[in-house]
C-alpha cells in the first residue's frame, strides 16, 4: 500500500504515503483499525485519526529505527509465565501470526494449553482454553496491551467437530532483525496509529 519507509524502498523509490505528506497532501500519520476475530475486516484512515472506529492513544512509543515501524518491547507474560529480557518488535498487520523467541512462545504455550505439532509447525490448542480474556500480556513502554482468546484462536471444523490453531508461534530470523512480530492477532485487538512525522506509534482499544 506505500506506507513503510523510503529506506525500505527499492531503487530509492518514494512510496506514495511518504510522497503525499511531503506534498503537503496529507499529514504524516495513518490510522489501522481491524475487526477483531480472524475474519474480520478493517479500515486505513490516511493523514489522521480514526475517531469512529478507535479511542484516543495514551502512551506512543518511540521507533528504535528510521527505516520499520519497530519499537522495544518489555515483558510478555500469559498465565504464571512471564519473560521481562526486552526486545524490539515489529508492527505488522500484513502477518497473520505473532511471532517470538522460541523459548519464549514454548512458555506462553505451556501457560495456555497449547501444544505443538511438529507435522504442521503449528500450535494447537483446545477450543475453549484455560485463559479467555487476558490470555497474552504485552508490555511496551509502561502499557500492558493483553490480547484475548477471540484473536488467538482460530477454529477449523473436522470430522469431529472443530479443532483450534493458536496464533503465536516461533520466529526463525537467525538473528536478524526484530526478535518479534505482532501481527494480525494483535493488531484485531488494538487499532494502531503510525505517526511517521515523529517516528513513534501508539495503540488503543476499539470503540465498540
Amino acid at each position: 500500500m506505500g506506507l513503510g519507509f523510503q529506506e525500505n524502498a527499492q531503487q530509492g523509490i518514494v512510496p506514495p504515503f511518504v510522497n503525499a505528506y511531503r506534498n503537503n497532501i496529507v499529514s504524516p500519520l495513518f490510522h489501522i483499525y481491524l475487526e477483531k476475530g480472524p475474519n474480520g475486516g478493517g479500515q486505513i484512515t490516511y493523514g489522521g485519526r480514526d475517531t469512529l472506529n478507535c479511542k484516543p492513544v495514551n502512551e506512543y512509543h518511540p521507533l528504535t529505527t528510521y527505516s520499520s515501524y519497530q519499537f522495544y518491547l518489555t515483558l510478555v507474560s500469559a498465565g504464571n509465565y512471564y519473560a521481562n529480557i526486552g526486545w524490539t518488535a515489529l508492527a505488522d498487520t500484513a502477518n497473520s501470526f505473532i511471532q517470538g523467541p522460541a523459548a519464549v512462545i514454548a512458555g506462553i504455550a505451556d501457560a495456555v494449553g497449547a501444544k505443538w505439532d511438529k507435522y504442521t509447525d503449528t500450535y494447537w490448542i483446545p477450543c475453549e482454553p484455560k485463559v479467555v480474556t487476558q490470555m497474552v500480556n504485552f508490555t511496551i513502554g509502561g502499557t500492558i496491551y493483553p490480547v484475548t482468546a477471540e484473536n488467538l484462536i482460530v477454529p477449523y471444523p473436522n470430522k469431529t467437530g472443530y479443532i483450534c490453531m493458536f496464533t503465536i508461534l516461533p520466529l526463525s530470523n537467525n538473528g536478524f532483525g526484530p526478535s518479534w512480530v505482532l501481527g494480525a492477532p494483535f493488531h484485531r485487538e488494538y487499532c494502531s496509529l503510525y505517526d511517521m512525522g515523529n517516528q513513534r506509534m501508539g495503540f488503543s482499544a476499539h470503540l465498540h
